[in-house]
């Protein structure tokens, strides 16, 4: 009897420890304060999509031997609800788990998730189908918004509230929407905002973050201001006091090392040096920082965003995340990683010592990868959706990838400026920044070509025309384009397409309401109106069985030269390691590697190559397959064992 009362008095022990004990995390005027005691957040942005699920832990550890004692991560609300009602936690997707991660790792957690988080992330944040929705406007008050916001963090407060740190987790703060003060100034609105998540369960300590500038904009009483961008303890103490009372305590929200970039522009750098005294200054004057980013990783598949402004270009941003951030792409420390590291070293807690720098991951190269199979995309094409106007990627369903246009143009033989056509309609267009032009090809019937200016009015973003499969020419939203001199072969019908790129929502900006993808107006020709088209959706979403090996050669013949390819090929490992595709002698396109889509590539620069993370790889036969939209007669692939992020080559955009 006494030995069965052991055994349960061991049990119920065991039952106990196992349990997560309830911490309490609050603020007094001067600081925040765990389980009552003054605690200095050291916090380093990493986001769980950027990062491939296998590695959370080793980008943790890093951050723990940097000194950091927090993380910080948006939330993506078109990662979570990438369609309507249709939530997705699974995989790489899935928050609680990388929030869970970081508590066995002893982080605590910074929880963003907003719904708009900018973050260079595609229409920042939100999913494609609010456009659809007929009068609905983001970051207002407009009902069918705050429906759909309420039921995406109805859904994210089941996942994540059972981990704040007042219920056994490590969730500290949340923060309530994102930068609004640089949008608007409705303090109704971040009310609204306030009890949406109060009700979803997210009793915690809330806090806004803006930069300086806009902060009495977007700061709402009762939740704790925090300030982004400013490096300057004593600006930030005054601000904060200004409008919380003349209390703290005092939080850098968004503290930036560097910066990200995008297509055409230089890489962004700044030396370790330059933030040093600055990271010191802020540490000694006890205010609490979360560091953007401490590791950026990699925008995957087609999620960067971009910016625009009614006064400038287009910016899409590129692919790699580095961020010239203190953790590189891959996850390894930089010379800035530490420099920081010494500096928070210096303001630890008496008798804390940092772990040690855990070793960099192993980097390798293959031979070169030969494509001997592929299919051009004109063999690739589904069903299409046929409109008298072109319909836009939202009109279609469709999120992100590419839709070809195509529809018919019939000329008259006579005179090149002839021209009559059943599925032309008249227009009023003008024709300006027209490039071109490009010669036809000779008409079998020997009837003079037509030539003429194509117009596609409000494109978004990236065209490449063709006539009867023959490239014409490239538009380029980045580049203010709309038209392009075209010839069509006289006599007969010519078949037009136009295969257009998403190149990524706007995602920071006055601009963020005007995100529609594909040709969103209508197209011309010598000022008349084309009318009949046919949509062909191309999201590559999955691109496995779109390219079969056993059938890809049979594919291949019989089409132009110039239409874009996807190619396939398979290469051996005998251990996996870290590589970078070097995409040099590539034109445009993407990658996926054993059905991962690592990104997009573009020979403008400055990113020239692709990272491919070890855990994505394999020991054996791995699968390569790259969308080739410029240069379809390239047909090796070479590797690198370190990134190449800084060559331009902006004459060929």
């Amino acid at each position: 009897m006494i030995r069965y009362f052991l055994a349960l008095i061991c049990v119920a022990f065991t039952l106990s420890s196992s349990v997560a004990q309830p911490h309490s995390f609050t603020v007094n005027d001067t600081a925040f304060l765990l389980d009552g005691k003054p605690f200095q957040i050291i916090s380093g942005e990493m986001h769980y999509p950027r990062i491939p699920r296998a590695a959370w832990r080793q980008r943790m550890k890093m951050a723990k031997a940097m000194g950091i004692n927090t993380i910080g991560t948006y939330v993506f609300w078109n990662v979570q609800e990438p369609e309507k009602g249709k939530f997705d936690f699974s995989d790489n997707n899935d928050i609680a788990t990388f929030v869970r991660t970081a508590k066995e790792e002893g982080l605590w957690i910074i929880l963003r998730p907003s719904p708009y988080v900018c973050a260079e992330w595609e229409f920042g944040g939100y999913p494609y189908w609010l456009q659809n929705i007929e009068g609905l406007v983001v970051r207002s008050k407009e009902p069918q918004y705050l429906r759909e916001y309420r039921n995406y963090i109805d859904r994210l407060g089941k996942e994540l509230s059972p981990l704040l740190v007042t219920n056994g987790g490590n969730i500290l703060m949340v923060q309530v929407e994102n930068e609004y003060g640089a949008y608007g100034n409705s303090r109704d609105y971040l009310e609204i905002n306030r009890k949406m998540f109060v009700d979803a369960g997210f009793t915690c300590p809330l806090n806004t973050c803006d930069a300086a500038k806009d902060i009495e904009k977007g700061n709402l009483p009762g939740l704790l201001p925090a300030i982004n961008g400013d490096n300057s303890p004593e600006k930030v103490k005054t601000m904060i006091n200004k409008i919380n009372n003349n209390k703290g305590p005092y939080f850098m929200a968004e503290w930036y090392p560097a910066w990200f970039d995008w297509w055409g522009e230089q890489h962004h750098t700044v030396p370790a040096e330059k933030y040093a005294q600055q990271l010191d200054s802020v540490l000694s004057a006890g205010i609490s920082i979360n560091m953007y980013m401490f590791h950026g990783g990699t925008t995957r598949g087609f999620m960067n965003g971009a910016n625009c402004y009614d006064s400038s270009y287009y910016q899409p941003q590129v692919s790699s995340y580095d961020y010239d951030a203190p953790l590189d792409e891959a996850g390894n420390a930089t010379e800035k990683f530490m420099v920081f590291r010494n500096v928070i070293a210096r303001h630890l807690p008496k008798g804390q010592v940092l772990p040690p720098v855990p070793a960099p991951k192993i980097a390798i190269t293959l031979p070169p990868i030969v494509f001997k199979e592929q299919v051009p995309l004109v063999s690739m094409l589904p069903k299409p959706r046929e409109a008298s106007t072109p319909l836009t990627f939202e009109d279609l369903g469709q999120a992100y990838g590419y839709v070809l246009y195509r529809t018919t143009i019939k000329t008259a033989p006579g005179p090149a400026s002839a021209r009559a056509s059943s599925t032309q309609a008249p227009s009023t267009g003008t024709d300006a920044g027209v490039t071109g032009p490009t010669s036809a090809e000779p008409s079998p019937t020997g009837a003079s070509p037509v030539s003429g200016v194509l117009r596609l009015k409000d494109l978004r973003d990236y065209a490449i025309v063709f006539v009867n499969g023959k490239r014409q020419g490239i538009l380029n939203r980045m580049l203010k384009q709309d038209s392009l001199v075209i010839a069509i072969p006289g006599g007969g019908d010519a078949t037009l397409d136009i295969l257009v790129e998403n190149l990524g929502r706007i995602n920071y900006g006055p601009n963020l309401l005007k995100n529609l993808k594909g040709i969103t107006e209508m197209v011309s020709f010598n000022q008349q109106e084309l009318q009949g088209w046919k949509m062909y959706s191309l999201p590559f979403d999955h691109v496995d069985s779109d390219l079969p090996l056993d059938s890809a050669k049979t594919r291949s013949s019989g089409t132009s030269p110039d239409m874009p390819v996807l190619k396939k090929a398979t290469f051996q490992l005998t251990a996996p390691g870290d590589t970078y595709l070097d995409m040099r002698k590539w034109g445009k396109g993407c990658v996926w590697v054993n059905g991962h889509n690592l990104g997009r590539y573009w020979e403008i620069g400055p990113q020239q190559t692709i990272y491919v993370p070890a855990e994505w790889l394999k020991q054996g036969s791995n699968v390569i397959e790259v969308l080739e939209l410029l240069n379809p007669a390239q047909n090796e692939l070479r590797t690198v064992d370190a990134p190449i992020l800084s060559i331009l080559h902006p004459k060929t955009q």
